[in-house]
């Protein structure tokens, strides 16, 4: 029922965030099906708030001792959406905030100790790097669009990638150079090779072939998650 409950929430998010990109998404993606007009705003809006109010309903009655986490995640979700787009800075901090949230609430359930809170950082430092990435991917659409682009404009800049994808190697170096069996050290080498062929890519390819840094990326973070599940089980 949580699981739902954040599904409908997350739902809600993607609705809203599609109604307040509808301008843009009219130049920029027509054949998406609000501006193609599949999809009405009426209906959207409906659909949003509905998920919205079944989310945090259901959130709360399944886990009520979750209040303050079910408030913050559907206030968070929407309020992208009407504070941190057009904001490149801001909207890459707050979706990895929000994304690490989702992981710390469920590592509190057993008491979060130094080793969690170091696994937070790494966690939302690295959603940083990806959204950071993913936005320069979609440069020329948000400006079709009329956003402002983190292209060009740190952290989107060849240093500032580097500052952001610099740590990150490192440390999946030192786990995977230190990791305890075969299963925890392949991953992090494939988290590794994910994070410097993104690097590679965003730096060096032609925009239009950008989007595959994104795409190595999002493998390189199912790594994560496998390093998660073998740390657990070790």
């Amino acid at each position: 029922a949580a699981a739902l409950a954040v599904v409908l929430l997350c739902s809600a998010a993607h609705l809203v965030n599609d109604l307040v990109d509808l301008p843009a998404d009219r130049r920029n993606r027509p054949g998406r099906p609000l501006p193609s007009g599949y999809l009405t705003p009426r209906v959207a809006r409906n659909g949003a708030l509905t998920s919205w109010l079944l989310g945090l309903g259901l959130g709360l009655v399944s886990r009520p001792d979750w209040w303050g986490w079910w408030l913050f995640w559907a206030l968070a979700g929407p309020g992208y959406s009407l504070f941190a787009k057009g904001r490149p800075q801001l909207a890459a901090v707050w979706t990895a905030t929000v994304i690490g949230s989702c992981w710390l609430a469920g590592a509190a359930e057993n008491g979060i100790t130094t080793r969690e809170w170091g696994v937070l950082v790494a966690l939302i430092w690295f959603l940083v790097f990806r959204e950071t990435i993913k936005g320069i991917e979609d440069s020329r659409g948000d400006l079709m669009g009329g956003y402002p682009t983190c292209a060009g404009r740190f952290p989107g800049t060849r240093w500032g990638l580097w500052l952001l994808g610099g740590p990150l190697a490192g440390l999946a170096l030192f786990r995977m150079l230190n990791a305890h069996g075969m299963a925890a050290s392949l991953t992090a080498g494939v988290f590794l090779v994910c994070l410097g062929g993104a690097m590679i890519f965003i730096q060096t390819a032609r925009l239009e072939r950008a989007h595959s840094a994104g795409s190595l990326l999002k493998i390189g973070a199912f790594m994560g998650v496998a390093q998660l599940v073998v740390t657990r089980i070790g």
